[in-house]
């Protein structure tokens, strides 16, 4: 059986960044959910516990929708995670500026 593109198979290594994303979902009222965002910080690393940090945002979304996401909510979603993991991992992910330096005259 060939290995599927982008899916990990190994054991784990136990390494773990001291800053995370949790993305839980809670029920609401029958057919709804709340997908929520925490940044969360690593306390202790075997086992692994993490202690909420910030509370960044949510979503309320019908049950079904979660389940069959359009690629519109898909890419809503994406992008959320993207942003938060953008703004909250350490500056050291800057990588290369692609400010222009002023010309010297």
């Amino acid at each position: 059986m060939r290995k599927k593109p982008g899916v990990w198979e190994g054991v784990d290594d136990g390494r773990r960044p001291s800053q995370g994303l949790l993305i839980s979902v809670v029920d609401l009222q029958p057919g709804y959910v709340r997908v929520i965002f925490d940044v969360v910080d690593l306390i202790r690393r075997r086992p692994a516990t993490w202690r909420q940090s910030t509370f960044v945002t949510f979503s309320n979304v019908s049950s079904g929708s979660l389940k069959r996401l359009s690629n519109k909510r898909a890419t809503g979603l994406g992008l959320t995670v993207l942003g938060i993991l953008g703004s909250t991992y350490p500056g050291k992910n800057d990588g290369p500026s692609r400010k222009r330096r002023a010309s010297r005259a």
